[in-house]
């Protein structure tokens, strides 16, 4: 690579070309953590923590003897303990599953 000339330098001094305004440094964190390859699948995990908060909350709106309520908490919950998600016997826990990764 050459050498900057100095009007080049003046203009890249403030200029961090390391990290890029849409780029949020707990995304770069989580992906090294868990050895993530693509950053599509870590968007893809906050779609789908995304969706079954809304479906948690949407199953929680209804009335809790509906028989309909019922049928599509069990399903759920069991399509969460096939996924891998510890199971859990109702939908409290599920409204706070976190969207965020812990970084820690």
């Amino acid at each position: 690579m050459r050498r900057l000339n100095y009007h080049e330098q003046k203009l890249l001094k403030k200029t961090d070309l390391y990290h890029f305004p849409g780029e949020r440094d707990g995304d770069l964190i989580a992906l090294k953590k868990y050895h993530i390859q693509n950053r599509e699948d870590l968007v893809s995990y906050k779609v789908i923590c995304g969706e079954i908060q809304k479906l948690a909350r949407m199953l929680a709106k209804l009335d809790a003897k509906d028989p309909f309520r019922i049928q599509q908490t069990d399903q759920l919950l069991e399509k969460l303990y096939n996924m891998g998600i510890p199971t859990v016997i109702h939908l409290a826990p599920l409204r706070t599953i976190p969207v965020q990764i812990n970084y820690n």
